[in-house]
Order: structure tokens, then sequence, then C-alpha cells
């Protein structure tokens, strides 16, 4: 593959990210450092997983395997957003803006998951 930066997902990981740490700046004090700095943390984490996953240029396996791992972070993620959606932290606008960039990334992410499982065992 190309170089990660070049990638859709990670082209929306990173404007995800970017909107956290926007959104970051309006938390209250207890949730700015304590949600808000995991919420940028798992963020980043995400954004490694994807350049791990695109890394791995003959290894399907570990690619899905990198995939795998980012779905299960960037759940906690949206678990996170959601949380601060409901305790208001996050106003409806920017939460709209930030639920539709994630549908999106997670679509890419089972998309791109399942076409290295797929890719490791064609269909006879």
């Amino acid at each position: 593959m190309g170089l990660v930066q070049e990638l859709k997902i990670y082209k929306d990981m990173y404007s995800l990210l970017q909107l956290i740490i926007q959104a970051r700046k309006q938390f209250d004090k207890f949730y700015r450092y304590s949600f808000a700095e995991r919420m940028v943390m798992t963020a980043i984490d995400c954004c490694e997983l994807l350049q791990r996953a695109n890394s791995c240029k003959d290894d399907k396996v570990r690619a899905a395997h990198h995939l795998d791992e980012f779905q299960i972070k960037y759940s906690s993620l949206r678990l996170m957003l959601m949380i601060c959606r409901d305790e208001r932290q996050i106003d409806q606008r920017k939460f709209a803006d930030i639920l539709k960039l994630a549908d999106s990334i997670g679509k890419q992410a089972t998309g791109w998951r399942n076409f290295m499982l797929e890719s490791r065992n064609p269909k006879r």
C-alpha cells in the first residue's frame, strides 16, 4: 500500500482527532483532564494502529490483527464520545459532525479488514 497519510481512513481518523482536541477546550475541568485526555490518546493509538496495518504489505494476517485492535480501541473511543455527549460536554451540532465522521471510519475499517481476510483466503 501507499503512504498511510494518503488513505481516506487515516485522513478521517486524523480529522476526528482534531475535532476531539477542539471539543476538549469546551469541556468542564473534570472531563477535560479525565475523559478528554484519554480520548485524545485513544485516537492517537487508533492512528498508530492504522499505520501498523498499512505497513503489513504482504502479511494479511498481521494487518487484519492490527485492524482488529483498531476496532476495539475505536469502539472504546466511540463509547467515551457518547458519554461526553450525554454529559453535555459536546454540543449536539459538533457531535453530529463527529458521529458522521466516526460512522465513516468504522465502515472503512470493517471493509479494509474484510478485504484483508478475503484476499488471504480467496473463494474457489
